[in-house]
């Protein structure tokens, strides 16, 4: 009797606190990486029990390593029990975690205690399986298969109560839901793993922070990557370089015995070191195992190496007597995710076009990681359509612009008859280099949210330091808002217009919002839009700056009155010109301005 062929759909987790619960680049990273090698071990082992797979495609010649997997995993099993071939997979997923977790947890030693670590470690893997027989269409049973999936997320496994609770053992500093796994007394023998005396980690987030001691991998920080713009600066100015390499140097000279200074010239120097709140943290982390220092005595030094960066960037003790604007501060944290994927998924109705979508959404992943590279990015996770990474504000517009372009391109191909192919929503998060990492991510998220509203849009997000300007603003890529990003970037720095003349639209705009229901002519939208363009060309030519040709500044109100094209309404219009001048010109103030990015022939020409 012939063996009935059934869909098989597998998926791991805790996707959020894999990647959300991290204090440093490193552990958002891990926790990306981790999700991803756990779930290709779970397409591995599913390819090894014969196991058709139509998510994540793999070509026969292809390597395992070269793939980037998403956490659902999809098949049709041909032989054998799908339940026993789900129990197969899911050992294999748990073993190749602990694996992982006992490379950290013998080189901690006896600073952990075991009996908590292991319950957490057990515990912490989310594996669920379903399966459904194809009858007759293989639409129908994958429809089936999400149907139960979605079903069995709804169900909460309900676990013994921690016996830490019981105790009053400390919580996880990054988990408030499980304990501390460290012994009080011990705490001392962490730190040289750049865990500081009073953090408290449970057994899951300092497997994240000892990370390097099971994927040893350089992962930039995102100091380094707000950084990018200022060693662009040294290259080009030799005063600057001189003065850079004799403080680095002056560094080496007094701590390169106690403190690991790595790179040997302005590329590779530490960014941590140009920024004087962020020196604490690189004496932190950067304690030779060997050094026999003790708490107080780096943070002595510390202090010490906060006197001579005055010494050379502080404007009024800075020998050279050459102003230095500071490093940037600000970075983009950008995730985007596919629209109606699922409702083209459902309408694939052959085995064949699954597989040709999966490979093209394969093939997106990877051109993902080369785009964000090119532009001095890192991608933190690339499965499918589903994108994390973080840039430096002078080059993150273009790599969005880049990656919405070369996905269009693919769902081209990868649904031709389509006349809607799927399309892609871009969240930005514009954050200082401080902020907490999940809750930037958190904030890159209600972003992507935002623009899955009406789908097809890049919605950014500006959060200032120290509750200054929040700003939340979505675009349609149809508008082409990348193009017009940068043509007010270059607007701006050129002295066309200032962020006052910004914040005064703005200002307008709320004028307008608060005469609502007072006017008949308020209800008029096409009395209305006009009126608005004329009352913000009023405005700019009133701000026109002395120095500004007329015909420079007809290119500013040609920019200004296109915003007033569209469906949307005219307030609405109003509002999102005022703040994308304002974005501009904090793109430009904190992320310093690129050149090339203006005039790169495809996304300076918005095609």
């Amino acid at each position: 009797m012939e063996t009935q062929r059934q869909v098989l759909i597998v998926s791991i987790g805790p996707v959020q606190q894999f990647i959300a619960q991290a204090r440093k680049t490193r552990d958002l990273w891990f926790g990306s990486f981790l999700l991803s090698e756990l779930s290709k071990q779970a397409a591995m082992k599913l390819e090894e029990l014969d196991v058709k797979l139509l998510f994540p495609y793999k070509a026969s010649n292809a390597s395992w390593d070269q793939l980037k997997v998403a956490n659902k995993i999809v098949g049709i099993v041909t032989t054998g029990d799908p339940k026993s071939i789900a129990l197969e997979v899911r050992r294999a997923v748990v073993k190749h975690w602990i694996d992982y977790a006992d490379t950290v947890k013998e080189e901690l030693g006896k600073s952990i205690n075991p009996g908590i670590w292991d319950r957490q470690i057990t515990d912490f893997i989310e594996f669920f399986a379903v399966w459904s027989p194809i009858v007759d269409q293989l639409q129908k049973a994958l429809e089936q298969a999400e149907s139960l999936m979605a079903a069995r997320k709804t169900l909460r496994d309900f676990k013994q109560n921690e016996p830490g609770v019981l105790f009053g053992e400390k919580k996880s500093s990054l988990d408030g839901g499980r304990e501390s796994v460290f012994y009080p007394d011990r705490m001392g023998d962490l730190y040289r793993y750049g865990i500081k005396k009073n953090e408290t980690l449970d057994a899951i987030s300092t497997v994240k922070r000892l990370s390097q001691y099971i994927k040893r991998q350089d992962f930039p920080s995102v100091c380094d990557i707000a950084f990018l713009p200022f060693r662009a600066r040294i290259d080009g100015n030799e005063k600057l370089r001189n003065l850079v390499d004799a403080y680095y140097s002056k560094l080496r000279e007094k701590f390169g015995d106690l403190f690991d200074f790595r790179g040997n010239s302005v590329q590779d120097y530490e960014s941590a070191l140009f920024y004087e709140n962020r020196i604490s943290d690189f004496v932190e982390e950067r304690v030779k195992p060997h050094s026999g220092l003790n708490e107080q005595s780096v943070v002595n030094y510390g202090k010490q190496m906060v006197t001579i960066f005055n010494q050379f960037f502080n404007k009024k003790q800075n020998p050279s007597k050459i102003r230095i604007a500071p490093p940037p501060t600000y970075y983009a944290f950008l995730v985007c995710d596919g629209d109606r994927i699922g409702q083209h998924l459902r309408s694939l109705e052959a085995e064949q076009d699954y597989r040709t979508f999966a490979r093209h959404l394969s093939r997106f992943a990877s051109l993902a990681e080369r785009i964000v590279k090119k532009r001095q990015g890192q991608l933190v996770y690339s499965g499918g359509d589903d994108i994390m990474a973080y840039l430096p504000l002078r080059s993150c517009l273009q790599a969005c612009y880049r990656l919405h372009r070369a996905f269009t391109r693919i769902m081209k191909l990868a649904v031709p008859k389509s006349s809607n192919p799927p399309t892609l929503s871009f969240g930005l998060a514009i954050v200082h280099m401080l902020e907490r990492l999940g809750e930037v991510r958190e904030l890159a998220r209600q972003a992507e949210e935002t623009a899955k509203q009406r789908r097809n849009e890049l919605a950014i997000f500006v959060h200032k330091r120290h509750g200054g300007t929040k700003l939340k603003i979505s675009l349609p890529f149809d508008d082409k808002p990348v193009h017009r990003l940068l043509q007010l970037q270059e607007m701006y720095r050129n002295g066309l217009f200032s962020a006052k003349l910004a914040y005064e639209l703005r200002e307008l705009h709320m004028e307008y919002v608060q005469l609502a229901g007072r006017f008949s002519w308020r209800e008029d939208t096409d009395r209305l839009r006009l009126l608005l363009r004329q009352e913000t060309e009023r405005l700019i030519v009133r701000k026109k700056p002395n120095r500004v040709s007329k015909d420079q500044y007809q290119a500013l109100l040609d920019l200004a009155g296109s915003a007033f094209v569209g469906d949307r309404h005219p307030l609405e219009q109003l509002r999102q010109l005022a703040e994308q001048m304002i974005i501009a010109a904090i793109f430009v103030a904190e992320g310093e301005y690129d050149e090339q990015a203006v005039t790169d022939p495809a996304v300076g020409s918005g095609h």
